[in-house]
């Protein structure tokens, strides 16, 4: 179904500069859009951060109930007074606990890392290390894909 989804919106756009974040997910998938883009250039970024470094990340991520903001300490984004700026109440979602975040990596280590292979194989593939501030990787990703 994601596949129909997304190749109706790939006949509907110019395929000059779209950026499909988190898909494919699966070889199936994968193989779907390579048909669709055929002769197209497709590069795919694989941003690669280190499991307990992805859950540290989500596990200290925050969102506030009222306006649903997100905070994270680990990241240096705290609420003032440990109350959103909205005054609405700060809480952890439930898919952000450890043992959730540990299940999502077993299913992208078992489901979505074969996709990079496939793209490394086409030779469109490129691993950016992830870890560091945004601009660092922001820089990585502009130099790997120019």
């Amino acid at each position: 179904m994601i596949i129909g989804v997304v190749l109706d919106y790939l006949k509907g756009h110019a395929t000059d500069g779209i950026l499909l974040d988190g898909f494919p997910r699966t070889i199936a998938q994968a193989e779907g859009l390579e048909k669709a883009m055929s002769g197209e250039n497709v590069q795919v970024v694989s941003i690669d951060v280190p499991d307990e470094e992805v859950v540290d990340r989500l596990s200290s991520r925050r969102v506030c109930v009222s306006c649903g903001r997100v905070y994270n300490p680990a990241l240096g984004l705290q609420p003032p007074g440990g109350k959103c700026l909205c005054g609405g109440e700060i809480t952890q979602r439930d898919d952000d606990k450890a043992d959730t975040i540990l299940k999502r990596l077993m299913v992208y280590h078992f489901q979505t890392e074969p996709v990079i292979e496939f793209y490394q194989k086409r030779g469109s593939a490129h691993r950016i290390p992830g870890v560091g501030t945004p601009a660092q990787v922001f820089e990585r990703i502009r130099e790997a894909i120019g």
